[in-house]
């Protein structure tokens, strides 16, 4: 879509992260990083705004919808969005960020402030599930959450990917199974 991939500024060290209206708000006098359908390029300001899309559409917020249509038809029951959920886990993992300094230093995820462009936490045992439920062609222990027509568009890749970006040189949907009917 050719929208930045972040803000400039340095969230990932001692600033806080935006929230996703103020990600918006200041990205809408922001000039395109690419031009639109040229390559892909991971964008958070470009997730905050599908979000905020997928928000208008269906009437609801972003973690509700998520939750309803995701989460819990899939039994991912320890994947979450809200800080008071986070603290009833006993197991949870302290996420850590690497300072200029090059030291680890641990940090609090940042509840309420991101959502769809990273929001959510998860276990490995839920994203295995969701995982089952994309090689099983969107079928999930509850029926379908996503058609095979819908997952084959997903994974079909619109654009080139550089190899520099957030990965490797294969291309983006290089380890994806087929979706046909077996």
């Amino acid at each position: 879509a050719g929208i930045p991939r972040d803000l400039d500024r340095d969230y990932f060290g001692d600033t806080p992260f935006p929230s996703t209206d103020e990600l918006l708000a200041e990205a809408a006098g922001m000039e395109l990083a690419l031009l639109p359908m040229t390559h892909f390029k991971y964008s958070n300001v470009g997730y905050s705004l599908l979000g905020r899309a997928l928000e208008r559409v269906a009437g609801c917020r972003y973690e509700d919808y998520v939750r309803e249509h995701i989460l819990d038809p899939l039994g991912m029951g320890r994947s979450l969005f809200a800080r008071q959920r986070f603290k009833e886990e006993s197991d949870a993992a302290v996420p850590y960020v690497v300072n200029r300094d090059g030291a680890y230093v641990g940090k609090e995820y940042t509840f309420g402030r991101i959502t769809a462009d990273g929001g959510l936490i998860s276990s490995v045992r839920d994203m295995a599930r969701y995982v089952s439920m994309l090689l099983a062609g969107g079928r999930g222990p509850e029926g379908t959450l996503v058609s095979q027509e819908s997952l084959r568009a997903m994974m079909t890749p619109a654009v080139p990917t550089p190899p520099d970006d957030m990965s490797t040189d294969q291309p983006e949907n290089a380890y994806w199974p087929s979706f046909e009917d077996p």
